[in-house]
C-alpha cells in the first residue's frame, strides 16, 4: 500500500526498535527537537524519540539558536511556518550535521525544504510514531528518510540545472562571500570574517546573483555547493 510519507518497502509491525548507541567519541550532541512550544508534537514527540532511540533529546524552542554542534536536529513543522523553519535553517546550519521534518504539511512550501543541505529525513502528518522513530533512527546513523516523490523530483531538477560545473566569471571577493554562503554564514558573519560592512556584502551578493542566475539565498548556497571548492 502506498501511504504518503512512507520511505521504505515496508515495515515491521509494532516491533520494538533497538536502542540507538551513540559513539562515546561523538563531542556532539545526538538529538535536539525545535518546535513552537506548544505544539502537539512538541508535548509527546520528543520523550518518545528518547525512549525509543536510547539516546538523549534535548528540546528548545524555534526562536533558540544552537550553542554547539548537534549529530541530528529535529524540527516539528506544526503551529509553525516554512518562513521561520527556513530563517532557523540559515542561522544554524553550520551547527547541524543532520535535519529532519516532523509532522510535516502536504504543502509545496514546506516540501520545498527539501532543497536545504542536509535536510536528510522528511515525514508528513500522517507518520506513525513508529515511522517516525525509525526514520529518524536511520537519520542518525547516515541514511535518508525522504518521500520518493519529492527526492525524484529533485534529483531531476537538479540534473537539468547542472551538467557539470559552471564557467562564470566571479571575482576573487564574491567567490570568497559564495564559499561562505555555502558554510551557511549570515551577512554579520561574512562581514566579520573578510572586514567587510554588512552593506558591502549585500552588494557583492548582489551582483554574485546576477552572475550565477539566482534570485535568493538558498539558490546561492546550492550552486556554490556544485561550483565553487
Amino acid at each position: 500500500m502506498n501511504i504518503p510519507g512512507l520511505q521504505t518497502g515496508r515495515y515491521l509491525g509494532h516491533q520494538t526498535i533497538s536502542p540507538l548507541a551513540v559513539k562515546e567519541s561523538s563531542t556532539s550532541l545526538p538529538l535536539v527537537f525545535v518546535s513552537q512550544h506548544g505544539g502537539f508534537a512538541s508535548k509527546f514527540l520528543p520523550d518518545m524519540l528518547q525512549r525509543e532511540l536510547g539516546c538523549d533529546c534535548s528540546q528548545i524552542g524555534m526562536g533558540m539558536p544552537l550553542k554547539e554542534e548537534v549529530d541530528l536536529v529535529v524540527i516539528d513543522c506544526q503551529e509553525t511556518d516554512s518562513k521561520s523553519i527556513s530563517i532557523w535553517l540559515q542561522k544554524n546550519l553550520h551547527r547541524c550535521r543532520a535535519i529532519a521534518l516532523v509532522k510535516m504539511p502536504h504543502e509545496t512550501k514546506f516540501e520545498n525544504l527539501i532543497e536545504w543541505p542536509k535536510v536528510n529525513g522528511m515525514f508528513y502528518l500522517e507518520a506513525t510514531d513508529e515511522q517516525i522513530s525509525r526514520g529518524i533512527r536511520r537519520v542518525l546513523l547516515g541514511d535518508f528518510w525522504l518521500p520518493r516523490r519529492l527526492l525524484s523530483a529533485h534529483l531531476e531538477k537538479s540534473r537539468e540545472s547542472h551538467h557539470g560545473k559552471i564557467d562564470v566569471k566571479l571575482t576573487p571577493r564574491e567567490k570568497e562571500i559564495l564559499r561562505l554562503i555555502k558554510r551557511s554564514a549570515t551577512n554579520a558573519e561574512i562581514g566579520e570574517i573578510l572586514n567587510l560592512s554588512e552593506n558591502t556584502v549585500k552588494s557583492h551578493l548582489y551582483k554574485a546573483y546576477k552572475k550565477i542566475g539566482v534570485v535568493n539565498r538558498l539558490d546561492a548556497c546550492n550552486w556554490a555547493r556544485l561550483n565553487i571548492d
